[in-house]
């Protein structure tokens, strides 16, 4: 696991937030700095975009033996949109729900011309053949914040029409 990020909101305005690690050996490192980060913010809304996420953050907590109450603080915050919104109370002429086919369908664009998780874990690699090459890691962060964005974009295009 070599990333975390979030958009958080304040009001109209937001900020991307990323826990990184440079190279595998950080991941520890990195899930503790971002376990405080759970611990320490308090009345909050997680949107996910699959149970993906929770799973993710429960095989951490187990691996490096996190205080397993952020765990279950962070999961009582969480809603993903996908099984919450998109499934219960949508329908689209589309084969794919995913975050890029639902969110590309409302307007959503991705800075990266080839936007997928796939990718972003074939430009990790690729950074770690060569880390002095801070353009893949700079690529990496763009197309997570904007699928944090593509998840904002879907939440406030629902609420515009429930």
């Amino acid at each position: 696991m070599y990333l975390f990020g979030l958009l958080i909101m304040e009001g109209k305005s937001s900020r991307y937030r990323s826990f990184i690690a440079r190279c595998p050996e950080e991941e520890e490192r990195t899930a503790r700095k971002f376990w405080r980060f759970l611990q320490d913010i308090e009345e909050v809304v997680y949107y996910v975009y699959s149970a993906k996420e929770r799973s993710t953050l429960r095989h951490l907590e187990e691996k490096y033996s996190l205080d397993e109450s952020v765990l279950q603080k962070y999961e009582l915050s969480e809603f993903d949109l996908y099984s919450k919104l998109v499934v219960a109370y949508s329908d689209w002429p589309m084969f794919s729900y995913g975050i890029k086919h639902i969110a590309s369908r409302i307007g959503f664009r991705w800075r990266d011309p080839d936007p997928s998780g796939v990718n972003s874990i074939v430009w990790y690699n690729e950074y770690l053949q060569n880390p002095k090459d801070q353009a893949k890691l700079q690529r990496i962060l763009e197309y997570n914040e904007d699928d944090c964005r593509a998840m904002v974009a879907l939440k406030e295009y629902f609420e515009k029409r429930m």
